[in-house]
């Protein structure tokens, strides 16, 4: 009965893994640690598809009472607060360069404040709160970005708009509470949370048409994309979009100039077709089976 005072704890295990801590435990077996770790490397096959870093750095504190909760609910009940740097970062089908930045958590709720995120060729910088049964209001801005390096979008996008290029500038946050029984095991969780963003891709392809810009301002929830304003622009098209996709079909209004070459995959039935369109109207159809895409709209043209 007593307190317990833990004056230094080394622990080197492979690969140069290094773990040092100090700290207490008291009667009550409430304790507080402060824990600087080093070159080790975690890992969850289960976690999201599966799951890996090579943690390089944390440095922080580690609180909280030592009860079977705890150790079955880490996540809940453990209070920490501190920086990490991570390396080789794999989230399921998305590979991240490194991370780094600040952090605490307390009973599921993890604050981030400019938490870094590197990608192969560009930055995502993360803001806010986050966690399991708690409200989430988390912001992600990104730097030098390409979207074919966003390997996450193909668990949500429809499979037509596939293959993807090209550079992107991203502003969105996440808003939602995630169960608190959520296990993680893949991105599912992200369907019952709200993306609302404001997105421009340029000088790229979606589904292997070139654009010069596409704008895109858009609120994602679920299986539900609602467009409130969209803008194509390519060397020869400038139209203005808005409408939903839902269930892998789309039901979008269009407005302005259309180059049919643009969407000659959506055409192939009919052969090759050219020419340039005023187009007002709307186009409806499956993003899986292009046959099924309907345009009906008054349109104005030449060039045929």
């Amino acid at each position: 009965r007593g307190r317990w005072n833990l004056t230094t704890f080394d622990l080197t295990g492979p690969g140069q893994a290094v773990i040092k801590s100090t700290g207490t435990l008291d009667a009550q077996n409430n304790f507080k640690f402060y824990v600087i770790a080093g070159n080790l490397h975690v890992s969850n096959p289960k976690m999201l598809g599966g799951s890996a870093a090579d943690i390089s750095k944390f440095s922080g504190t580690l609180s909280g009472r030592l009860t079977p909760e705890l150790i079955k609910h880490p996540l809940r009940y453990l209070t920490a607060t501190g920086e990490v740097a991570a390396a080789n970062i794999k989230l399921g089908p998305q590979k991240i360069t490194t991370a780094s930045g600040g952090f605490s958590h307390s009973r599921g709720r993890l604050a981030l404040n400019n938490f870094l995120a590197n990608l192969r060729t560009g930055t995502i910088t993360l803001t806010g709160t986050s966690g399991v049964g708690v409200p989430t209001n988390l912001t992600v801005e990104s730097d030098g970005l390409r979207v074919e390096d966003m390997t996450l979008l193909k668990v949500f996008l429809p499979s037509g708009f596939f293959p993807m290029k090209g550079g992107a500038r991203l502003s969105a946050a996440f808003t939602g509470t995630i169960p608190a029984d959520e296990q993680f095991r893949n991105f599912n969780f992200l369907k019952r949370m709200t993306l609302t963003t404001n997105t421009t891709l340029f000088n790229g392809s979606v589904a292997d048409e070139a654009f010069e810009s596409l704008e895109l301002g858009l609120v994602w929830k679920g299986d539900q994309i609602i467009l409130s304003q969209g803008q194509l622009k390519t060397a020869t098209s400038d139209v203005a979009m808005k409408g939903i996709m839902a269930n892998q079909t789309i039901e979008t209004e269009i407005k302005g100039t259309l180059d049919l070459k643009n969407i000659q995959p959506l055409l192939r039935p009919f052969g090759v077709v050219r020419g340039v369109l005023q187009v007002d109207g709307a186009l409806k159809g499956s993003l899986v089976h292009h046959k099924q895409i309907q345009l009906s709209a008054q349109v104005k043209g030449d060039g045929f």
